[in-house]
């Protein structure tokens, strides 16, 4: 029995103290909180406000990261269509000599002053030499590429050096044109009078080049090219002799 009492009385004891305890602690408000709590209760506020601007200027930072990144791509985009360009221009620009050669035949026909005979001979000759032309040319392939010049040249590039290069290609498309359906008026309406010789052909090719790289931004609408094209570009491919 004994046992049991001091079990009890140790039970109630401690049950007790407990209560007390814990009502002395309700029951005093006043009792100093621990600082390390208090720090952060007192401080919690500002780590929020912290925390948000963070996260704001890691936004900003990737949204910077991703439109640089992006303004690189295209400018990296940019500079290859550009290549293309400039390579396409050279390359036709080494077929133009064999092309005016044959059209020339051609075009020297239907002038006033030339006999019938004569007139007679150039035609025969132009037939003959269009044909080894042929041969030796991919007339189809030419015109792919001419068109391709024109697409990138409307598309990625501006001002005088756009008009030019449009210009340029529009040239290819009534020689080939000419050539192929081996008549002149395929020729119009973009151009009536007679077709560059090769040499103005290769020194506009030349000043092209030479423009294309320092070609800087993308294209913009052709507004103005039929007046450039009819004024300043045709000066170009028939300059006058001073």
């Amino acid at each position: 029995m004994t046992k049991t009492n001091i079990i009890h009385d140790t039970i109630v004891v401690v049950h007790k103290d407990t209560i007390v305890k814990t009502f002395e602690l309700v029951s005093k408000p006043h009792v100093q909180v621990s600082p390390f709590v208090d720090f952060f209760n007192s401080t919690g506020n500002v780590f929020t406000a912290l925390s948000a601007v963070a996260t704001l200027l890691a936004i900003i930072i990737s949204l910077y990261a991703i439109y640089k990144a992006t303004n690189d791509n295209s400018k990296q985009i940019l500079a290859h269509k550009i290549e293309e360009i400039y390579e396409l221009v050279v390359a036709l620009s080494l077929t133009y000599g064999y092309l005016f050669e044959v059209y020339n035949y051609l075009e020297k026909s239907i002038k006033e002053d030339v006999e019938a005979k004569g007139r007679q001979n150039l035609v025969k000759n132009f037939y003959k030499l269009n044909i080894e032309l042929k041969e030796k040319f991919d007339i189809e392939d030419l015109l792919k590429k001419t068109m391709r010049l024109n697409i990138l040249a409307n598309t990625y590039l501006n001002g005088n050096i756009k008009f030019d290069v449009i210009g340029y290609s529009q040239l290819f498309v009534a020689i080939l044109y000419i050539l192929k359906y081996e008549d002149l008026k395929m020729r119009e309406p973009e151009f009536k009078e007679p077709l560059p010789t090769s040499e103005n052909l290769f020194k506009l090719s030349e000043d092209i080049s030479q423009e294309l790289v320092k070609v800087i931004g993308y294209g913009t609408e052709n507004k103005g090219y039929i007046t450039y094209r009819n004024t300043t570009f045709k000066e170009k491919i028939h300059p006058k002799n001073n």
